[in-house]
Parts: C-alpha cells; structure tokens; sequence
C-alpha cells in the first residue's frame, strides 16, 4: 500500500463494514491489519532543516477550473509543517467560478484560512510560528 492510499482504503473499508460485512471485507481488513503489524517501523517524520525555522507552516494550494461535470472548479491543497505533510484535501468549490483566476483565488483564500486555523491551534499548544506562512500556487 502506498500511504495516502491506505488512508482511502480503510475510510471505505469503515463505510461498507457498516453496510455490508461479507468475506471479501473481513479479508480485506484483515490484510490491512497485517500491512499495519508489519510496517510499525513506518510513520510521519518532523525534521527541521536548517532552512526553514521550527514550527514552520508551508501550504500550496491548486485550482481546476470547471473541470467537473457541474462546471464547479476542484481546489486541492496540502500543508506540511517541518517536512512533513499535516493537512491535504482535494475537494469541489461551492461557487461557480467564471475565470480561473477567480477559481485560483478562490482556492489560495481558503488555504489561508485553514492556515490560520492551524496556526491558531498551534498557539494554544505553545508552538508559536515567528515568520508568515508561505502559500505556493501555479
């Protein structure tokens, strides 16, 4: 498994054991449970480089514009703090947008936001961020 697909993997698995728990899912679950045993060694690592300071929060954020069959623009967005990724998601924007400028726009704003929030978060667990939080976007 690659690891942001078994994030995917057992967030359907969770949906159909609810509906629907027939052989193929407990086999299913049962060999995600034995990928989970043999890789304990795996996980997320926080490094800080000697570029970046620690508790840095670094975004980038994507815009489709009317890419869906709706004509609604897809943003998708990934946060990574001290190398490591800590937030990522690729959703519909609830908002028709008329150029992709505006679909852009409409992305890097939210990703502000979720920033933020992060940051906002931090602080109450004493992790002060110094410097501004760059946004990347094409």
């Amino acid at each position: 498994f690659l690891q942001s697909s078994l994030v995917i993997i057992v967030h359907l698995l969770s949906i159909s054991v609810c509906t629907n728990l027939g052989p193929t899912y407990v086999a299913a679950i049962h060999r995600v449970l034995r990928y989970l045993a043999g890789n304990r060694s795996l996980g997320i690592t926080y490094r800080r480089s000697a570029k970046t300071e620690a508790n840095q929060l670094w975004a980038t954020a994507d815009a489709d514009h009317a890419g869906a069959d709706d004509r609604r623009s897809v943003s998708g967005w990934a946060v990574l703090m001290a190398g490591a990724m800590v937030n990522r998601a690729s959703k519909s924007q609830p908002v028709t947008a008329i150029s992709s400028t505006e679909s852009q726009f409409y992305s890097v704003s939210l990703r502000s936001l979720d920033c933020g929030y992060l940051l906002r978060m931090m602080d109450m667990m004493g992790y002060k961020q110094r410097a501004a939080t760059p946004i990347a976007q094409d």
